[in-house]
């Protein structure tokens, strides 16, 4: 046994216990974070503050592991942003969650239209796994 108390319960924590957070609640807490701060979008909201990197003691929920994020066990980082202008329509983020029994990720998909700008659909957040492709390319002499 270690001599770590649960602050939920009361109880020892056993000696290697890591906490676990099932999709559903870390979807549900990225969803709730992402519409409570409807006024950035999902790919502002989640990236690194470029005024953290000179002034850290100025966002005391950051690190250079990402943000605190309310519900999430873990910080969450943007480590992928895709569309936007001169990309096409496809349009999502990737969140890395590192979390205390691994790294998770969870994607905010989106659509985007040079007239109007991106367009995020929140609820569709899901948990995603990467998944390494080869590709073969063929070029001429």
């Amino acid at each position: 046994m270690s001599n770590e108390i649960c602050n939920t319960c009361g109880q020892q924590i056993p000696e290697g216990y890591v906490p676990a957070q099932t999709s559903e609640a870390l979807v549900r807490a990225i969803k709730v974070f992402a519409e409570a701060n409807d006024e950035d979008s999902p790919s502002e909201l989640f990236d690194t503050p470029w005024r953290f990197k000179t002034a850290p003691q100025d966002f005391p929920t950051w690190t250079v592991d990402g943000q605190e994020v309310p519900g999430v066990l873990g910080r969450v980082k943007l480590i992928e942003n895709v569309g936007g202008v001169d990309q096409g329509s496809t349009r999502y983020v990737v969140l890395e969650v590192s979390a205390p029994a691994g790294k998770r990720y969870v994607m905010i998909p989106g659509y985007y239209q040079s007239h109007h700008g991106s367009d995020w659909y929140v609820d569709e957040t899901r948990e995603v796994f990467p998944k390494m492709v080869e590709v073969r390319e063929w070029k001429t002499r």
